[in-house]
């Protein structure tokens, strides 16, 4: 897993790769894939060809590359496949935002997408869509729709986590 102790090179947004003529390389022409990782194809004042490329911004390994930052995943993305489509996000199947491997990746709606999250750090009963109700019950919501209100904790799990399936939230929706 890339992260700021493990040596990553981060590009200064000022100082651009340059292809053998002078120019600024198309962004899926400036790197190589590799298990997930950027690696530089060109030299620039601060970046080697072949190194790793890419730092740790919000969880995210992000790269520069013709004045702009840019998504490690979607850099990948491109690589593979062309650019994302207008109408796509690139969603980690896995939830960890700094695994770029292609296999980790896949275009989605914004909907899928968000059917595909981590349990919110708010969450109290620890599994998404489950409220402990005063009474000692829990309810189960899923997508705004109701499921139903279980007597323990392992039922309302379950039937959650049937509910999410039936609604085409991914298998890792709720994860830790």
């Amino acid at each position: 897993e890339i992260d700021a102790n493990n040596a990553v090179v981060a590009f200064k947004i000022r100082n651009y790769m340059l292809d053998e003529n002078g120019n600024i390389p198309e962004l899926v022409d400036a790197f190589e894939y590799s298990s997930g990782k950027l690696i530089a194809k060109f030299n620039s004042s601060n970046v080697k060809r072949g190194d790793f490329v890419g730092v740790v911004s919000s969880e995210y390994v992000k790269v520069g590359h013709g004045g702009k930052i840019h998504y490690s995943h979607h850099v990948v993305w491109a690589i593979f496949f062309g650019p994302v489509p207008k109408d796509a996000e690139i969603d980690h199947i896995n939830g960890k935002k700094s695994d770029n491997r292609i296999e980790n990746l896949r275009a989605v709606t914004k909907t899928e997408n968000a059917r595909n999250r981590k349990r919110p750090s708010n969450n109290t009963s620890g599994e998404i869509g489950v409220k402990v109700r005063k009474s000692g019950s829990f309810s189960v919501v899923v997508g705004g729709n109701w499921v139903g209100t279980f007597k323990s904790f392992p039922e309302a799990q379950a039937a959650r986590r049937t509910a999410s399936i039936d609604a085409g939230y991914h298998v890792n929706h709720g994860r830790s």
